[in-house]
């Protein structure tokens, strides 16, 4: 990690910052560990706070570079065959794991653990000290669920729900991107909502680029 004598200013205030996010998250597991025990679904969520969600349009086409979300500050949402599923979009481009984690398991994504790889890095945060913690995050959250993250090398295709990863051939942290799959087809992209930045594009995955699954079981 880097020393925080080699940190500038705005970075170590950068850091100050995350470190008062942490202690709100802290005292926001009260309100997550209430909703777990009620068992609040994503569609339960949504319906209970509509205006805090926009429905995402697929007839139209990612809005241009330099463009306003079309969304907002609301959180862009996918219905998925019916309104009991929730498909949710991403707001950020580090985002596609955490929603992709919501889809599939139909919990709101307010309570899935999030990266935040592009804030933390900007605070003056290693890939290596990002990674490991968010991995601790992740491990506490799926034991207080009471579920199990399973990793596939041969596609789960008798899956109905299911991740999969797919590689820019980068090794950065957080380059790969996460779809949300149905059997043996893509369901959704959750970067579907995303507004691109200067210089790049919105990509179109094909089923043919997902290197690997992920999966989610429920603990015996």
């Amino acid at each position: 990690m880097t020393r925080v004598d080699e940190l500038s200013p705005g970075q170590r205030s950068a850091q100050a910052r995350w470190r008062a996010a942490q202690h709100l998250r802290a005292a926001a597991r009260v309100a997550y560990e209430s909703a777990a025990a009620r068992g609040d679904s994503a569609a339960t969520r949504v319906a209970a706070r509509p205006s805090k969600y926009a429905e995402i349009d697929e007839t139209i086409l990612p809005v241009g570079v330099g463009q306003p979300s079309p969304y907002g500050s609301k959180r862009p949402i996918l219905r998925l065959g019916n309104d009991d599923e929730i498909g949710y979009g991403m707001r950020r481009p580090d985002e596609c794991f955490t929603a992709a984690v919501a889809t599939v398991t139909q919990i709101p994504i307010e309570e899935i653990p999030d990266s935040h790889i592009d804030r933390r890095r900007a605070a003056g945060y290693d890939d290596e000290q990002i990674a490991r913690d968010f991995e601790n995050d992740f491990a506490e959250w799926l034991l207080a669920r009471g579920l199990q993250m399973v990793f596939h090398k041969d596609v789960p295709v008798a899956r109905e729900r299911w991740i999969g990863v797919c590689s820019t051939g980068k090794e950065r942290l957080g380059e790969d991107h996460c779809l949300v799959m149905s059997h043996g087809e893509i369901l959704f992209d959750p970067a579907r909502s995303l507004v691109p930045q200067p210089g790049t594009w919105l990509r179109i995955w094909t089923l043919s680029e997902v290197e690997y699954g992920i999966t989610f079981n429920r603990k015996e």
